[in-house]
């Protein structure tokens, strides 16, 4: 198992959506991918049914992870969470 972090470290260009609806494995797949986070600070679109909780995982625990590195909430559809990076100035 690679990470995205390590397949993804070479990329050129920007990486500025990512689309995450894993049935409960998204807070492993954001673990995978923090320096792709801080580095691009893409767009995240996540889908928080509670499916963690079959795997051990805290309630909310990817909202939770995305908001300890900085990103912000801007929107919700159903159970998809939208979040972005604020400009710093």
């Amino acid at each position: 198992v690679k990470s995205l972090d390590s397949v993804l470290e070479n990329v050129n260009g920007k990486i500025s959506l990512i689309k995450i609806d894993a049935e409960g494995s998204e807070t492993y797949i954001l673990c995978g991918m923090i320096e792709l986070l801080m580095k691009h600070k893409p767009v995240i679109i996540i889908e928080e049914k509670n499916h963690g909780i079959r795997l051990s995982l805290p309630h909310n625990s990817s909202i939770k992870m995305l908001e300890a590195l900085g990103a912000v909430y801007y929107d919700r559809s159903k159970s998809d969470f939208i979040y972005h990076w604020p400009e710093l100035n």
